[in-house]
């Protein structure tokens, strides 16, 4: 977490045309603190309440349309994190905390596993 939030804080005075140094110093680097933060409080067996899950969902439901979407030329930056990264959030959230009895749940966490192997792999690509 350390290191992620001091490499936002270092993105101001990074030079724009090296790629890499760009890529891993937006603030959207910042939304993996909320699932690091996430996961240890689930891996301690942390749980919200059916109730707190559905107002995350209904939080992230109106951050999403009610927040503008962010200007294309300040890609991935502070507004990025608004706009999307905060109701991704809360959705990850109201769907992770806690025991969810849903049809199939093989099938769902497939997906999610080759959501997050194609997320990992669309930069180097």
């Amino acid at each position: 977490s350390a290191m992620l939030t001091a490499l936002v804080l270092a993105g101001p005075f990074m030079p724009l045309d090296v790629a890499p140094l760009v890529a891993l110093t937006r603030p959207v680097m910042l939304v993996f603190i909320a699932g690091m933060a996430l996961a240890a409080w689930r891996a301690r067996g942390g749980e919200l309440r059916p109730a707190l899950r559905g107002l995350a969902a209904a939080g992230a439901l109106t951050s999403a349309l009610l927040v503008p979407l962010p200007d294309q030329g300040k890609s991935l930056g502070f507004d990025y994190l608004a706009s999307c990264a905060l109701p991704a959030v809360l959705f990850a959230l109201a769907c992770l905390g806690g025991p969810l009895s849903l049809p199939r749940w093989r099938w769902i966490d497939a997906g999610g596993e080759m959501s997050y192997a194609l997320y990992l792999l669309h930069v180097p690509l």
